[in-house]
């Protein structure tokens, strides 16, 4: 038995996972962390410097929205902005009705 098609389905093996990694999750913090940190939340590692807040490749399902969101903002303070939430659930997280906008009128 040759080797060859065992290192090629190897190799497409890994370059399917390799595309199907999920992005980091982003977040921004209503106040900047005291120093740059890393924390544990929703079982993602967030690094945090300033305002901002970014996950590990590949960050488990729970570290993902409105449950993440509150996960992160137990460990680093209130958090204004979650990759992928909408205007709602980004509400939910913080615990403040969602900004609308209105139209001015003159």
């Amino acid at each position: 038995m040759s080797m060859k098609p065992l290192a090629l389905a190897g190799l497409m093996s890994f370059a399917f996972g390799a595309a199907a990694m999920a992005e980091p999750l982003t977040a921004t913090l209503a106040q900047p962390v005291a120093k740059p940190t890393k924390v544990i939340a929703g079982g993602a590692v967030w690094s945090c410097e300033g305002q901002a807040c970014v996950s590990a490749s590949d960050p488990p399902d729970r570290a993902q929205g409105v449950g993440g969101c509150k996960a992160l903002a137990r460990e680093v303070g209130q958090v204004v902005q979650f990759s992928g939430l909408s205007a709602d659930e980004q509400a939910k997280c913080t615990g403040k009705p969602p900004v609308t906008q209105t139209a001015q009128t003159r």
